[in-house]
């Protein structure tokens, strides 16, 4: 199977089943500590959990003593891997190339100080995405939600 919104490019295989991290190698286009001229090579961790069923975490380690985190929407960057989606501060699409060995996907995280754009393997990501969807299927996902949780966080923010 592949995404349910997302490209259903033959090229990449189906996934094999659910990892909850993904771990794979990135190429930093551009952002606040690296240089366009010779670009970064980096390692993101792509986290997805079932009690938060609508976002993956998505985590750079750059050297410095502490990562630089982000959520996005999973459906968000799920129809990112066939168009163009997003705007401001986080921006999701694929290459225009699609031969096997160059298919790659960026992913442009916004933030007041550190925005990046990160090229990565769209395949990779495309067989983690579908293995998210085999876990956790579109449109059940509020029922993986504690509501109860939520409603005495949100109360306890009011006060």
């Amino acid at each position: 199977m592949n995404g349910p919104g997302g490209d259903s490019s033959q090229n990449c295989p189906t996934s094999t089943g659910f990892q909850p991290v993904l771990l794979l190698p990135v190429r930093l286009v551009s952002g606040a500590f690296g240089n366009t001229a010779t670009p970064a090579r980096l390692r993101v961790r792509m986290r997805y959990t079932v009690s938060e069923p609508f976002s993956v975490g998505v985590e750079i380690r750059t050297g410095a003593p502490e990562a630089l985190q982000w959520t996005v929407s999973r459906d968000l960057l799920d129809a990112g891997t066939s168009m163009p989606q997003g705007m401001g501060a986080h921006r999701i699409w694929p290459s225009r190339r699609y031969l096997l060995s160059c298919r790659r996907l960026y992913l442009g995280l916004g933030g007041p100080s550190t925005p990046v754009t990160l090229e990565l393997d769209h395949c990779e990501v495309r067989a983690w995405l579908d293995a998210t969807y085999d876990l956790v299927p579109r449109g059940s996902e509020p029922e993986l939600l504690d509501w109860d949780a939520l409603e005495r966080e949100l109360l306890q923010r009011r006060d």
